[in-house]
C-alpha cells in the first residue's frame, strides 16, 4: 500500500496506507492493531474501492515519553483529515477500539460518513473483560516491556480454529504486537477503557453492517445483537461461525465478501 501521513492541527502523526481505487473506505484498527489489519481488504475487492487504513498515532516523543490520548482527541483528527483530504462521505470500518472510534467520529461529523461497518465492536467494554484489561495495562505500564504479551493475548483474539490451524499467522500478529512501545500501547488501553459511544448508538441513522465472530470473547454474539438491537434502524449482521475476534485474518475471503456485498449495496441506493 502506498504509505503517507497526516498531521493533525494539534501535532499528532497518523500514518496513512491507501489502496485500490473508487469510493473510499476508512479503516480503523484496534488495541494492538494497525493499519496491516487491512492490507488484504482492497485486493479482495477488486480494487474497486479505496481502502484507507491508519495507525493510531504512537505520540512519542524523543524523550520516551508518549502524549495523552482518548477516543474524543483522536475523532477530532479524523474529522480534521476527512475535511483535508475526502471529497465524499466515507465508509468507515471500525474493528474493536475502532467501533467506538466510527461511532465518535459519526457524532461529530455525520456528514462525512456515508456508512457504518462494526467489526467485533460493541460501543462500550464490556464489563466482564474491564478487569481483565486493565490489569494488562497496568502490568505493562509496570514492567515497560511488552515481552510474552503476545502469547499471553492471542488465545483472547483469536479463535480456536485459527489457534491450531495457523499457527504462523498467530505468531506474526504476536510478534507485531510486542513491536509497540508499551507506553503508548498502555495509553491506548486506557483511552479504550475510559471509552463509550453508548449514548451515540439511537443517533446512527445510515446503513451499517456488522462481522463478528462466533467465538470472539470480547465481542461475543450476544453483546453484538444488543448493541445492534439499540440501532433505530435494521443492520446488516454477518455472524462467522468459528470466528474469533480477528474475522479480517481468520476467515480473509469470507470477510471482504460480506464487506463487499454492504458496499455494493450502498453503490445501488
Amino acid at each position: 500500500m502506498p504509505a503517507d501521513r497526516f498531521t493533525s492541527a494539534r501535532g499528532a502523526v497518523w500514518p496513512i496506507e491507501t489502496a485500490g481505487d473508487g469510493p473510499p473506505v476508512l479503516a480503523l484498527h484496534g488495541v494492538g492493531g494497525g493499519a496491516y489489519f487491512f492490507r488484504g481488504l482492497a485486493g479482495r475487492l477488486d480494487d474497486r474501492y479505496r481502502v484507507i487504513a491508519t495507525d493510531l498515532p504512537s505520540g512519542l516523543a524523543p524523550d520516551g515519553s508518549v502524549a495523552p490520548a482518548d477516543m474524543a482527541t483522536w475523532a477530532d483528527d479524523l474529522v480534521e483529515y476527512l475535511a483535508a483530504r475526502e471529497r465524499e462521505p466515507v465508509v468507515v470500518v471500525g474493528h474493536s477500539l475502532g467501533t467506538i472510534l466510527a461511532l465518535e467520529l459519526w457524532r461529530r461529523a455525520p456528514r462525512a460518513v456515508r456508512a457504518l461497518v462494526f467489526v467485533g465492536g460493541v460501543p462500550r467494554v464490556r464489563d466482564q473483560v474491564r478487569p481483565r484489561l486493565a490489569d494488562r495495562a497496568d502490568a505493562i505500564e509496570a514492567s515497560h516491556r511488552m515481552d510474552g504479551w503476545g502469547a499471553r493475548i492471542a488465545p483472547g483474539v483469536f479463535g480456536p480454529r485459527a489457534l491450531r490451524e495457523r499457527p504462523e499467522l498467530v505468531g506474526l500478529f504476536e510478534r507485531l504486537l510486542e513491536a509497540h512501545p508499551p507506553a503508548t500501547y498502555v495509553r491506548n488501553m486506557r483511552a479504550l477503557l475510559a471509552a463509550s459511544a453508548v449514548d451515540v448508538v439511537s443517533t446512527v441513522t445510515v446503513p451499517c453492517l456488522s462481522i463478528s465472530g462466533t467465538d470472539d470473547a470480547y465481542a461475543p454474539p450476544e453483546s453484538v445483537e444488543a448493541f445492534l438491537d439499540q440501532l433505530p434502524q435494521p443492520c446488516a449482521r454477518v455472524m462467522m461461525d468459528g470466528v474469533g475476534h480477528m474475522p479480517f485474518f481468520e476467515a480473509p475471503a469470507e470477510f471482504a465478501r460480506a464487506v463487499g456485498t454492504f458496499l455494493a449495496m450502498l453503490s445501488r441506493d
